[in-house]
């Protein structure tokens, strides 16, 4: 999924389907263990939140469940939690520049206690350094390949792929 939602294209056409927010959000209740991963495209998915996506963020009610998950201490089963809450509020605030429904989902978040705690905070801090240096430097080890969720091993890629279909 974080390979399809790299590209522009592609996210304006998962965007265009009118699903693909609720699939996620499927995702991160029915398999919990793949909240970083689901968090991370989330993120990239937002990153320039269309209208559509907007409207999807709205309608399929992730918004309460991103913050019952930034106000959860039990994570365990979650690789890098601080690093997935992290990647949920940078989508959360991307969500707030749509110019047609940010207003609406910024209103949503200032009613939550919770958002006050996150809003101001630099949140890549809790993102893994390893691939920043290595962009950096340009060189790519097994470690970066071992970060991306797509390129680690079939049964996690499976899950996910399970996980995200669309349902009715």
């Amino acid at each position: 999924m974080n390979q399809l939602v790299e590209s522009s294209n592609c996210v304006n056409a998962l965007g265009s389907l009118g699903q693909v927010v609720k699939g996620l959000y499927h995702c991160m209740k029915l398999e919990p263990s793949l909240l970083r991963e689901a968090a991370h495209s989330l993120k990239l998915l937002t990153k320039e939140c269309s209208q559509e996506l907007a409207e999807q963020m709205l309608s399929t009610g992730i918004i309460s469940h991103l913050l019952e998950i930034l106000a959860s201490n039990n994570q365990q089963s979650v690789n890098n939690p601080a690093a997935a809450k992290s990647e949920i509020v940078d989508a959360l605030k991307s969500c707030c520049q749509e110019i047609k429904y940010g207003n609406k989902i910024a209103e949503l978040l200032r009613a939550s206690p919770i958002w006050a705690q996150y809003k101001d905070q630099r949140h890549d801090l809790f993102l893994p350094t390893t691939s920043t240096v290595q962009a950096i430097t340009g060189t790519l080890s097994s470690s970066v390949h071992a970060y991306n969720p797509l390129n680690s091993s079939h049964c996690r890629r499976s899950k996910l792929i399970k996980r995200f279909r669309l349902f009715d």
